[in-house]
């Protein structure tokens, strides 16, 4: 759904003129897109204040309406009272109109005229729309991106990063969806804030690693310099902290983290814990490191895949199962996988599509 598409639906919804699933529809797009959050806010605000009539048009205009609805026909002291409503109400009288169309024009007046006001509104004072560059790395695939402000973003494999050409406005906005390690150009007056998939990060100038992969259970921030705001969707309700304090403020549910703090957000609990980290290891991988501390052979697999970008197939899903700890440094798939079978045994085969693990 795009915004036009969506404003329309937040109009019906709050003109009350919708369809029994369309309130469902706009709470579920704005929980999906949070710049529509914004507009319709914008828009409720707008409505709440201009377009309903006062409480004396409100009590004349039902005072007709239920002489309407008790007789089949209109006085003359009706057909008054509708026309100073509608003279209050559009500014234009009807008196001299016959008496269905003096209804009906009514009725119309009172349904479109704040329509029509709000859609005056929405294209005199509605942003103008910004156009985001969108970079994807496929598996196997990583970049550095540079942005308008000056800010350094390395983007990991098989990632998604959505950003304006230029920042027009107070706020410096992307969104992520995958891992990036930003380095942020200070700039206190624009904040700068990442969002992911089930939050976002705060920042004014430092540097920090996130990873908020769509295919995993946890998202995590983890703070090289400076100090980073870490807020999780309104799941995150709950916190542990260990390993040194995390200042957290209760009503907006963020948690602030200092250098070698990561914050881990865990979708299925909801909690969000707050740990010591090396920071330095958590972005190892712009260096080409690759920590697995103690790890499934599956998880390391999926790693695998994604940093080089051929598949892995295991042959006896028990297999997968097996847990290691250790570090490589600019090595190969094979390499690694050669290096793991000699602490847990199995057998792989690579061919040009795929590796293939057994027993």
């Amino acid at each position: 759904m795009n915004e036009e598409q969506f404003i329309l639906l937040a109009i019906k919804v709050l003109s009350g003129n919708h369809l029994p699933e369309e309130p469902e529809e706009l709470r579920s797009q704005m929980a999906a897109h949070e710049p529509y959050r914004a507009v319709f806010e914008k828009l409720s605000v707008y409505w709440k204040a201009d377009t309903h009539l006062s409480i004396n048009e409100e009590a004349a205009l039902d005072k007709v309406w239920n002489r309407i609805e008790q007789a089949h026909g209109t006085s003359d002291q009706d057909a008054a009272d509708i026309d100073e409503v509608a003279t209050a109400t559009t500014g234009v009288p009807l008196i001299g109109t016959p008496r269905i169309l003096r209804w009906k024009r009514l009725l119309v007046a009172a349904v479109l005229i704040p329509l029509v006001a709000l859609s005056i509104w929405l294209f005199t004072h509605r942003s103008p729309k910004v156009e985001l560059v969108e970079k994807y790395n496929q598996k196997g695939i990583r970049s550095i991106i540079i942005l308008p402000d000056g800010s350094k973003i390395w983007l990991n494999a098989d990632s998604h990063l959505k950003y304006p050409a230029s920042f027009q406005d107070n706020l410096r906005e992307v969104y992520l969806e995958g891992e990036a390690f930003f380095e942020i150009a200070k700039n206190p007056q624009r904040p700068f804030i990442v969002h992911l998939p089930k939050g976002n990060v705060q920042v004014l100038g430092t540097s920090f690693d996130i990873r908020a992969y769509a295919d995993e259970e946890l998202m995590s921030t983890s703070v090289a310099t400076g100090l980073v705001a870490f807020v999780p969707d309104a799941a995150g309700r709950s916190a542990n902290a260990a390993d040194g304090p995390a200042t957290r403020n209760p009503a907006a549910d963020s948690f602030y983290l200092t250098p070698n703090r990561k914050a881990i957000y865990d979708f299925q609990s909801g909690k969000v814990n707050v740990a010591l980290t090396d920071a330095e290891a958590d972005r190892g991988w712009i260096n080409g490191i690759m920590t697995f501390n103690n790890q499934s052979l599956g998880r390391i697999a999926v790693e695998l895949e994604r940093s080089f970008g051929k598949p892995i197939k295991f042959r006896n899903a028990s297999i997968a199962q097996y847990r290691y700890t250790a570090t490589f440094k600019n090595n190969t798939e094979e390499e690694i996988l050669s290096t793991l079978k000699r602490v847990k045994s199995f057998h792989f085969t690579v061919t040009d599509k795929f590796i293939e693990i057994n027993k």
